[in-house]
């Protein structure tokens, strides 16, 4: 599951007091825009950002709590229009377009992600080099070619005459993302299982292939790069097919790979992109691994599979065991659309919304003022350490718990966030109280909600995220938890910093 992201506490809040049986004004707060100038200002100090693309965040501190937020909400609109404007200056972007990240994508599994695909068999543009994607092979591959970054080819397959679904994948992010730039590291050996080779606690193949990660990580920061790991594509599972009681252990298995792999890259929210498994007669409990992959997909977040049963095999050259050059580059196609669809560029919290906690970098977790929890899936809704607190669809309910709607950066980039707060329960009750954070630090509100402070309340926010960051849209109860329901309208776009 998607991890929680422990923003700070809210601000201590009390209202305004009674002036006379007034009713305070309602809040109009919006959001600023927190980008900054492509260049500097002409008096500002040399910097150096080769290495870190938020370089401006990087070791800037936080901002202090206000701790006087109640005597700045003034009498007569419940909130200090200045302080629903502020914003840390250390929140300044990602330059878009001039920066030194490389997303890494891996490549991991056994013969199918080896590949058989005959270099003799592609068509021209695709017999030369994929000039922008960078690929790093060891497993099954030509020595001349394995160990090292090098531009990615023909010739990463089983011998130097071969592919695998590497080409396509690679040369459809290029073609997607022109100024991005892109990185491959591919760890495939034959007749791998996931029960004894891959198995993250023993198996010698993942300990190879985690170190192997590490060194190709290693070679890219003494590039000067600042590498960004987005993306796990696996095609596996022929190996554990040939025995019942592998196939029938696939489903718990490739939960515990993809969370080990997720704790290990230190990459919560890593897209997995899984291949099913061929159901080719010679794997004779395809159907056991196949539908344990399905499940695997529907029940952890950000799992997305990928069809291969219509795939072309190499039959016509006597191997029924691996698919074709055709087979290959639409497999490689299929990986790159299925991790597209696990990173969409525009999202909508009711719409997207997802008993699966996690799924599309969304997660609701409770906070119980010190750390917060993720929920889990109740009827029709997410709910947390206490059931009185929920997430559903575009609404939020805090107990004695806050309720947090949570997004997380898949890379360094900016959120665009829209939308508006309001009480869903306005006949009863006394409100909440919101609040926006991004990357630990309060960049709107808080602000009530509720009959007596006037809502909805607007906002529209661009905020800076380096990968792994979260944004946090937090509802807390301000005393009285009854009738605390409020509604989020949220919808947000992506942009990556390439």
């Amino acid at each position: 599951m998607v991890g929680c992201a422990n923003a700070p506490p809210i601000p201590e809040y009390a209202p305004p007091e009674n002036t006379g049986g007034a009713q305070s004004a309602p809040i109009s707060p919006v959001g600023v825009d927190l980008r900054m100038p492509d260049a500097p200002p002409a008096d500002a100090g040399p910097t150096d950002t080769a290495n870190d693309p938020l370089d401006t965040a990087a070791d800037a501190a936080p901002p202090a709590p206000d701790q006087g937020a109640s005597a700045a909400l003034d009498a007569e609109t419940g909130a200090d229009p200045d302080a629903a404007m502020a914003t840390p200056d250390a929140m300044a972007p990602p330059p878009m377009g001039a920066s030194n990240l490389a997303r890494v994508y891996l490549l991991a599994g056994q013969s199918n992600m080896v590949g058989y695909g005959r270099t003799s068999e592609l068509p021209p543009e695709l017999s030369r080099p994929q000039t922008r994607v960078q690929i790093h092979a060891e497993g099954r591959v030509d020595g001349d070619l394995s160990g090292h970054w090098d531009t990615l080819a023909p010739g990463y397959g089983t011998t130097l005459d071969r592919f695998g679904p590497e080409l396509t994948f690679g040369l459809r992010l290029e073609a997607a993302n022109p100024e991005r730039d892109i990185r491959l590291i591919k760890h495939a050996t034959s007749s791998a299982s996931l029960w004894a080779d891959w198995d993250p606690e023993t198996g010698a193949e993942y300990g190879a292939f985690r170190d192997h990660v590490a060194r190709a990580l290693a070679e890219l920061r003494a590039l000067g790069k600042t590498p960004e790991i987005v993306g796990l594509i696996w095609m596996q599972g022929e190996a554990d097919a040939l025995d019942r009681d592998h196939a029938e252990a696939y489903a718990e298995n490739l939960a515990a790979f993809v969370s080990r792999v997720r704790a290990d890259l230190e990459v919560e929210n890593l897209p997995v992109v899984v291949g099913l498994v061929s159901t080719a007669p010679e794997w004779p409990f395809h159907d056991t691994v196949r539908g344990a992959q399905s499940r695997t997909a529907d029940a952890v977040a950000q799992v997305e599979p990928v069809e291969t049963s219509d795939l072309i095999r190499d039959f016509a050259h006597g191997d029924q065991y691996h698919y074709a050059t055709e087979g290959q580059r639409m497999l490689g196609e299929r990986f790159a659309q299925a991790w597209e669809r696990a990173t969409p560029a525009n999202f909508d919290q009711a719409a997207d919304f997802s008993l699966v906690n996690g799924e599309r970098n969304w997660t609701a977790c409770s906070y119980d003022g010190a750390s917060a929890t993720p929920m889990t899936a109740a009827d029709g809704h997410l709910q947390g350490r206490t059931p009185e607190t929920q997430v559903g669809p575009g609404w939020a309910l805090p107990d004695v718990d806050a309720a947090d709607i949570t997004w997380r950066a898949p890379a360094t980039g900016i959120l665009h966030v829209e939308g508006e707060v309001s009480d869903a329960d306005p006949t009863c009750g006394d409100g909440a109280l919101v609040v926006i954070t991004a990357a630990g630090r309060t960049v709107w509100g808080p602000f009530p909600i509720g009959p007596d402070a006037g809502d909805p309340v607007p906002f529209s926010l661009d905020l800076p995220l380096r990968s792994q960051e979260s944004a946090v849209f937090r509802t807390e109860s301000l005393g009285n938890a009854d009738c605390d329901r409020t509604a989020w309208r949220l919808s947000a776009g992506f942009e990556w910093a390439d």
